[in-house]
């Protein structure tokens, strides 16, 4: 029969020969050991005896029932070979999503290869501390940004505003400007007829004086 350190012992050295991390856990009914393989993290629990008044059965699935609610990503319970012949159907593993290392002359095997499960946290501290402080180092980029899209907003707003005033401007004065023209060559076309006309009262005169501004003068005086 294998004691619970004995146990332990051989449970650490199977994980640390795979290289991975190995952790105890304290005072906790669904967890003995926490291994990290990598950014995953495996629960393990030793279940070396029965507890007193529950055939080792029930006690089993008891502690299946109690590592659903564990923040893990995959998670194995550890079961010397004479316990075997006692331990739920497989079904019921399956279900739970839990493997099964079974304990068998001073080695660990893997019976049940234990699935990952589909709510995936960490229950490392530095996992928790990384991520805070990630979420923190979001959340001040985000207030920057929130900050000049705000910036931009309001100079946007500016812009557009200024834009109309100028529209109103350019279409008045394009308007103004289409109300002055046809006068303003009307006009001219008066004083060019009107001096076509005195520059004919003086009679023929040579062609090297027609267009003499002396012209106009001449004919005033004539009349």
């Amino acid at each position: 029969m294998y004691s619970r350190a004995r146990v332990l012992n051989l449970v650490k050295e199977y994980f640390v020969e795979r290289e991975m991390e190995v952790e105890r856990v304290e005072g906790d009914q669904a967890l003995d050991l926490l291994v990290r393989d990598g950014r995953n993290v495996i629960g393990v629990k030793l279940v070396v005896e029965s507890k007193l008044g529950m055939s080792f059965r029930d006690f089993v699935e008891e502690v299946l029932l109690k590592s659903s609610g564990l923040a893990v990503d995959k998670y194995y319970i550890v079961v010397p070979s004479v316990y075997f012949p006692l331990l739920p159907r497989l079904e019921v593993f399956k279900a739970a999503r839990v493997g099964v290392l079974e304990v068998r002359d001073e080695e660990i095997v893997e019976r049940i290869v234990a699935p990952a499960r589909e709510v995936k946290a960490s229950v490392v501290s530095e996992d928790v501390d990384e991520l805070r402080v990630r979420l923190e180092e979001v959340e001040r980029k985000l207030e920057l940004l929130s900050r000049k899209v705000d910036s931009i907003a309001s100079e946007v707003s500016s812009l557009k505003s200024i834009r109309k005033e100028l529209e109103y401007l350019k279409k008045s004065v394009e308007e103004a400007r289409q109300r002055r023209e046809p006068r303003v060559l009307q006009h001219h076309a008066g004083v060019v007829e009107e001096d076509k006309v005195e520059e004919g009262d003086l009679g023929d005169v040579p062609s090297f004086v027609v267009g003499n501004p002396w012209l106009k003068v001449l004919s005033k005086r004539k009349s």
